[in-house]
C-alpha cells in the first residue's frame, strides 16, 4: 500500500525517523505501540482492506438475532466474509473501499459519528460477530 501512496509512505517514514532519533536509535515495543500513531494507522487500515483471514469466517449464533431483514435462530451456522465486512459503507463510510489510514487517527469519526480510533482499538472492529452470536 505504501508503494502506491507516496504521501502516506512519507508521513510514516518521517514519523519513524523522528521517533528513532528521539530514542537514541532504539525503538522498543512500548515506543512502537505508543509513539507511532501514523504507522499504527497504516497497519490497521491495511489489515482492514486486506484481512488476513480466509475467504469466510465460520460462526454459530448463540442466541436468536436479526441480521438486516433476516431473523436468525440460535445455533445457526453462518459464514461471514471478512473482505465484505471490512468494506461496509455502513460501518466505514462512503470511502470504505479507499486506503485512508487517517480514519484511525485521533478525532476521526465514522459514518455514524463513532470515534473510529476508539472503535479500532477494540478487537471487535475486525470481527463482524465478536461475541459469537
Amino acid at each position: 500500500m505504501l508503494a502506491t501512496h507516496h504521501d502516506v509512505q512519507d508521513k510514516a517514514r518521517d514519523e519513524v525517523q523522528k521517533v528513532f532519533k528521539a530514542n537514541d536509535g532504539e525503538i522498543s515495543a512500548d515506543v512502537v505501540l505508543n509513539q507511532l500513531p501514523h504507522l499504527s494507522a497504516v497497519v490497521k487500515e491495511t489489515l482492514r482492506l486486506f484481512p488476513p483471514v480466509g475467504v469466510a469466517m465460520p460462526r454459530v449464533t448463540t442466541t436468536a438475532m436479526t441480521l438486516g431483514p433476516l431473523r436468525v435462530p440460535a445455533k445457526t451456522p453462518l459464514m461471514v466474509v471478512g473482505w465484505v465486512a471490512m468494506r461496509s459503507e455502513k460501518t466505514w463510510g462512503e470511502d470504505a473501499k479507499m486506503f485512508r489510514p487517517e480514519r484511525f487517527l485521533k478525532g476521526s469519526l465514522g459514518p455514524a459519528g463513532d470515534d473510529v480510533r476508539a472503535m479500532a482499538s477494540s478487537v471487535s472492529v475486525f470481527d463482524p460477530l465478536p461475541d459469537g452470536r
